[in-house]
């Protein structure tokens, strides 16, 4: 970057000046006319020695650039030592911590990373905290806490240091794994509710006895085959007739009401949990006369085994 010089000539005139410069061969950058004697010139440092050997009415009022701008703190003492304590100043508050944000999923633990941090020279107002200072206690941290965490990261940005962490997931063991899942009656898929194993059909799928439902086996990218088990329920729309007579001397609503309900608990015996219902019911003959009635039934029910 080029310095300049900002001058102030006192001459007869100012075209007389111009002239007398550009015979020493000093190029002019910029001027300003403060009256009919003096003059404002901005000149090239390079120049100096030539205007100073050649002309003698002027001082220089001002310098710019780089060059000069060192040339000044060398020339004012104490402005150089101001120059210095502050560079030292900024770099031994950039070495320093002020604050250290600890965040994660696991509260219990954080009141013993920050002790291990203290023990290890990084604490509030801790001085030399430099990156390699970071990876060794990041490193110390990983390997003390890996049975609790399975991700920590320690990073300083300006006088913050940010500890950055995750609880480590505990495997989930499931009770009463068993070989894939197959249908026991035929039906409609509704819906799944499975803990582990791999879903063969999808909901509105029509499965017939003994199509598999849920697969033991996992089948990875790579084409290897795990062994994962299967536990869960698979839910579907079932479909029954149901036939019931009754030779009870009764009236005719009483005897209807009383077919109803043996129909119902005849194919409600095919129900085994709160998950499974009656979907919809439909009389398809009813002869109360001869004390017969044919129903045709939709269970909402679990068709695995």
């Amino acid at each position: 970057m080029t310095s300049y010089d900002i001058y102030l000539f006192h001459y007869y005139s100012f075209v007389g000046l111009l002239n007398r410069l550009e015979e020493l061969n000093v190029e002019v950058k910029k001027y300003y006319i403060h009256n009919q004697v003096d003059f404002y010139l901005k000149i090239n440092r390079k120049y100096r020695k030539i205007i100073k050997d050649n002309l003698k009415d002027y001082k220089i009022v001002d310098k710019l650039g780089v060059v000069n701008f060192f040339e000044k703190l060398l020339i004012k003492p104490t402005t150089l030592v101001s120059l210095i304590a502050s560079i030292s100043l900024f770099f031994n508050l950039s070495m320093r911590i002020y604050k250290i944000e600890v965040s994660g999923d696991y509260p219990l633990i954080e009141n013993e990373l920050l002790n291990c941090l203290k023990e290890n020279g990084m604490s509030v107002f801790s001085y030399n905290v430099n990156e390699r200072k970071i990876k060794e206690v990041e490193s110390l941290l990983k390997e003390k806490f890996n049975d609790n965490l399975e991700f920590l990261e320690v990073r300083k940005e300006g006088a913050v240091v940010y500890v950055n962490y995750k609880k480590r997931r505990k495997e989930l063991v499931i009770e009463g794994k068993k070989g894939s899942l197959y249908a026991s009656k035929d039906g409609v898929i509704r819906g799944f509710s499975i803990l582990s194993g791999v879903k063969n059909v999808k909901v509105y799928d029509f499965v017939k006895k003994g199509d598999l439902l849920v697969n033991e086996i996992l089948l990875t990218s790579n084409n290897e085959s795990i062994l994962i088990g299967s536990v869960g329920k698979v839910f579907a729309s079932t479909f029954y007739y149901i036939e019931v007579k009754s030779e009870v001397d009764m009236d005719e609503a009483s005897k209807q009401a009383y077919l109803l309900n043996l129909a119902r608990n005849k194919v409600s015996e095919n129900l085994n949990s709160d998950d499974e219902y009656i979907e919809s019911e439909n009389v398809l003959v009813n002869d109360l006369n001869n004390g017969y009635m044919k129903i045709y039934y939709v269970l909402y029910e679990d068709i695995t085994i």
